[in-house]
């Protein structure tokens, strides 16, 4: 987009209107055809801009800084505090798709999001208070009937993922913060945590 700077006014765009410091207002479009000689009597000069990177702006800064018609983008890498707090909130949001993702367990689904967490819970603590019992459990794959020693070994099972998940997440957690501690920002923000996780099974 074609721009100028017209001195009192700042960067206009050469489609738009716009109003002198003497109230002399001038419209829309006046910059694209008026005379090299009026556009020189404003003191209107073409702006230049160089691209503006591309960057995670939760890792670095784009400035703009005007040097005469000139406007440049340097980058600026943000504080590794605010760097570290955006990987972890990643991190946590990566635990919590692999702890939700259910589990396989025997060729059977089990959803592990957290109301099926709660529910998994409720019917392991019936199965204890009643040995005898018989649940009608529904897995992401279809209906299964279990006893209370398979009802048992299905909340162990979750039990075992989402802790697994949460260790996981504790493992690259305390890795980032001592990349934070050394002061490594590159090597903080190039930190794989994808790696490591337990198994799962899609719920979907």
């Amino acid at each position: 987009m074609l721009e100028y700077r017209i001195p009192g006014v700042g960067i206009v765009a050469a489609t738009a209107g716009f109003t002198l410091p003497n109230q002399q207002k001038f419209g829309a479009g006046w910059l694209l055809s008026a005379p090299p000689a009026e556009l020189e009597a404003i003191g209107a000069e073409i702006v230049t801009r160089e691209a503006r990177p591309v960057v995670d702006e939760r890792f670095y800064q784009v400035n703009e800084v005007e040097t005469g018609n000139e406007i440049t983008y340097p980058v600026v890498t943000r504080p590794i505090a605010e760097i570290l707090a955006a990987r972890l909130a990643d991190l946590a949001a990566h635990r919590y798709r692999i702890e939700t993702a259910g589990i396989d367990l025997g060729g059977s689904v089990i959803r592990t999001d957290e109301g099926s967490q709660a529910k998994i819970n409720g019917a392991y603590n019936k199965a204890q208070r009643n040995p005898a019992t018989q649940i009608d459990w529904k897995g992401a794959n279809g209906w299964i009937l279990l006893d209370a020693t398979q009802m048992t070994a299905i909340a162990d099972a979750v039990s075992d993922h989402v802790q697994d998940c949460y260790s996981a997440e504790r493992d690259h957690s305390e890795a980032m913060s001592a990349l934070a501690a050394a002061d490594d920002i590159e090597g903080l923000i190039a930190y794989d945590f994808t790696t490591d996780w337990p198994p799962t099974a899609s719920a979907e």
